[in-house]
């Protein structure tokens, strides 16, 4: 997940304790995520390349862009918004047409200055407006269907209705664009566009609040934890509200999965969760995909998991999540070119989503293809010129492949980010990797005192970081005291949560740290054992038992183990980077391993 701060600064190494969380506003669309200079930037990029490209755009395609509230109460506006999801979702349940997902429509207003440039940049024929006014037990929704091309509204109406009669007029909505635009639907289609997820007026007021707060493009504990609480709310209002059981269910199983809360307790909420909304609707794509990311993120069972995406993929046709959610499956079981097939199909469903974007790029950086990672990456960063994650990402690209001159320009357009562990390992790697110990040193310290809840396990990390750059600059006892502050902090977090490959990979490196070589070696055992079937963990785990068997003078066992590495697609914990021969000739962890001309030798291989 992404928890990038969304400012430039000149100095990232003058940044410590600079960090700027910022705030979002909830419901409405999410200017912030892209500037005006990012978007023209796109923009013109698409009109270049435009000639002829309306003509492959598919007649029965739209983009539900978001509602405007003309409610006087701006408490109101997180229902604007969940009736513009609401209709955008049952429109993605026909698989006759081609509907755009609402993270990339959430970035233009209701009523944009040019429909058919924003048609252009989300690849549809058609937009939809709107406009919704509540006041007390009233609804008033306005609605009109645009042909982008001609700019001529092809279909309009405005519903007044009482409150109860909401899913009515979400239907008949989603049937009429249906059928302006000549969409053939199943029976099975039919029904679900017609179905009331729930009977209690105060149920669905509250899940509407849980997707007005819900962030999928930054998954932070915070916002995670805020939509879960109105999902309970409804789900104690209607237990036998499915699609809210369903919400909660993805919610616990990410929470649980990104070592936020893995405790026992956080998963086997997540399996009620998704065994509830299951029982109650077996047909929905929705619990299916729930299902799914319980057995992914909760068992790390892929098998089913599997299967049950599958699933909500024939029920979800449109849906970019469900092809997402079977892409990281797809790597996980070493299948890279499917994974980034299915990651392209769903970016064309949301083109503009730039979490979307970010994991092909990591997936061609796993697969050492930097040139096509970074040309990702630059269209993502289009659209979001100041996320962080992706600046930082962009600069790993440079650091595996030993340019450290260009992985520098880019780190200097952020400040440093210690509560976003992804952007925040590439700052203090690239400081390791040009020996600038000290200035590691004061940024994780700084880190160490303050540190962010949305860190989870990765805490752990920091310790081992910071006990090599302190062995490195000499500080060999302040060194013992930080690696002992970490076995004390990875122990803490081991009696309230479950274990992970991660944490097992920073307790042996700290036992290491302290000299407790069966430790060290009992810990890297135990992180190859929990990602054996992993393709993605996996080498990453090994990549640990060699820094082990480095640090306690086993050089030919090390070496064999990174020509073993080396050979396949592979990431370093904690970090989106590929290992590569650059990280072994950078990286001081490798210094006992310097004067080996076996290990000299896989420094001079070219990165794949």
């Amino acid at each position: 997940g992404a928890l990038a701060a969304r400012h430039r600064r000149h100095a990232w190494i003058l940044g410590i304790g600079g960090l700027v969380i910022a705030a979002m506003a909830v419901g409405g669309y999410w200017a912030w995520r892209s500037s005006e200079r990012g978007r023209d930037a796109q923009l013109q990029a698409d009109r270049e390349s435009a000639g002829g490209a309306m003509r492959t755009i598919p007649e029965k395609s739209i983009a539900v862009l978001p509602f405007s509230s003309l409610s006087e109460d701006r408490e109101n506006t997180y229902f604007a918004t969940g009736v513009q999801q609401e209709i955008l979702t049952r429109l993605a349940k026909i698989a006759d047409l081609k509907v755009i997902s609402r993270i990339s429509t959430q970035q233009y207003q209701s009523k944009p200055g040019s429909v058919a440039d924003i048609a252009l940049q989300l690849g549809v024929a058609n937009i939809l407006e709107g406009t919704v006014q509540r006041s007390g037990d009233r609804i008033r929704v306005n609605v009109q269907l645009i042909h982008a091309q001609t700019d001529l509204q092809v279909w309009a109406e405005t519903y007044d209705r009482q409150l109860t009669g909401i899913f009515e007029v979400e239907s008949d909505i989603a049937k009429a664009i249906g059928e302006a635009l000549h969409a053939k639907l199943t029976g099975r289609e039919e029904r679900a566009i017609q179905e009331r997820p729930t009977e209690v007026p105060g149920a669905y007021d509250a899940y509407l609040r849980g997707l007005a707060s819900e962030r999928r493009a930054e998954l932070s504990p915070e916002s995670l934890q805020n939509s879960a609480r109105f999902y309970r709310e409804a789900v104690r209002l209607d237990p036998r509200f499915a699609l809210a059981w369903a919400r909660l269910a993805i919610g616990d199983s990410n929470l649980y999965f990104m070592n936020y809360d893995r405790t026992s307790a956080r998963r086997n909420a997540a399996q009620e969760a998704s065994e509830t909304a299951f029982r109650l609707r077996p047909e929905s794509g929705e619990t299916h995909l729930a299902r799914g990311y319980y057995y992914y993120y909760g068992l790390e069972d892929y098998v089913p998991a599997r299967q049950a995406f599958e699933e909500a993929r024939r029920l979800l046709p449109n849906s970019p999540d469900v092809l997402l959610a079977i892409s990281f499956i797809d790597r996980r079981e070493g299948k890279w070119q499917d994974a980034i097939a299915h990651q392209e199909q769903a970016i064309s469903l949301d083109p503009r989503n730039t979490q979307l974007l970010f994991e092909p790029a990591i997936t061609s950086h796993w697969l050492g293809e930097f040139v096509d990672a970074r040309r990702i990456l630059d269209r993502a960063l289009n659209i979001a010129p100041d996320d962080a994650e992706l600046v930082a990402s962009k600069a790993a690209t440079f650091q595996s492949e030993d340019d450290l001159e260009a992985a520098d320009q880019q780190l200097r357009l952020i400040a440093l980010q210690p509560s976003d562990q992804i952007v925040f390992n590439v700052q203090i790697l690239q400081l390791l990797y040009k020996r600038e110990y000290l200035p590691a040193i004061a940024a994780l310290k700084e880190a160490l005192l303050r540190p962010a809840p949305s860190l989870g396990q990765a805490l752990t990390n920091y310790y081992v970081l910071l006990g090599l750059a302190q062995e490195r600059a000499g500080q060999g006892a302040e060194a013992q005291a930080t690696y002992a502050a970490g076995r004390q902090a990875g122990e803490t977090l081991r009696r309230s949560q479950d274990d992970s490959p991660f944490l097992a990979a920073d307790m042996a490196q700290i036992r290491g740290g302290l000299g407790d070589r069966d430790g060290a070696f009992r810990e890297a055992q135990n992180t190859i054992d929990r990602s054996r079937k992993d393709a993605v963990i996996g080498p990453a785990a090994r990549q640990i038992l060699a820094r082990v068997q480095a640090r306690f003078g086993e050089k030919d066992a090390a070496v064999e183990t990174l020509t073993e590495v080396l050979r396949v697609p592979s990431r370093i914990f904690h970090s989106g980077m590929k290992m590569t021969p650059a990280e072994l000739r950078l990286h001081p962890v490798w210094d006992p391993l310097r004067d080996d001309a076996r290990f000299q030798k896989l420094c001079e291989k070219k990165s794949p």
